[in-house]
């Protein structure tokens, strides 16, 4: 579930406050903030909680709030794995992580790429050894292809991971 919320105003709000919205939908098995983009990710033990929250926001989507502020409730997990056709899609703004951990969640990714550019959606593939990396622009997927060929190296879990523009480099 990834939930957007003015980071500014929430920054100080420790994670418990949101654990405590979202535990009385499922068991909470992790929260994490991500201050630049107004973003938290909520990981829950089952797929069931997910989809109860994914529920209740089609019927109104100002129904979680943290702190008195509706949240934008995004369900990342019950999406539908990306077909090899969508992957091509806007090539021009996707990057492709390759030799990820087999631990790595999303969280994991946005963390690392966040920081140098707005990430309008990362998508792991079901082999968990790739994720798909979408920028809101063309200029910031291609600073991450320009840092990775100046020699910057990307961990993500202490792993180093190569970084290219197609699925298959």
């Amino acid at each position: 579930v990834l939930i957007k919320f003015n980071i500014k105003q929430w920054y100080q709000r420790r994670v418990r406050e949101i654990s405590k919205v979202f535990i009385n939908y499922g068991v909470v098995t992790s929260v994490k903030l991500v201050p630049p983009s107004g973003c938290a990710f909520v990981e829950f033990r089952s797929i069931k909680a997910t989809r109860k929250i994914h529920n209740l926001v089609k019927t109104n989507k100002d129904a979680i709030t943290v702190g008195g502020k509706p949240v934008h409730v995004v369900p990342s997990a019950i999406e539908p794995q990306p077909s090899f056709e969508e992957l091509k899609a806007n090539p021009e703004k996707k990057i492709f992580i390759n030799n990820l951990p087999s631990d790595v969640t999303v969280p994991d990714i946005y963390f690392t790429f966040a920081i140098h550019g707005q990430l309008k959606e990362v998508m792991i593939t079901e082999n968990k050894l790739t994720a798909v990396l979408e920028f809101s622009t063309v200029k910031s997927a291609k600073k991450i292809l320009s840092m990775f060929d100046n020699g910057h190296k990307f961990t993500i879990l202490d792993a180093c991971v190569s970084v290219s523009p197609t699925l298959f480099q």
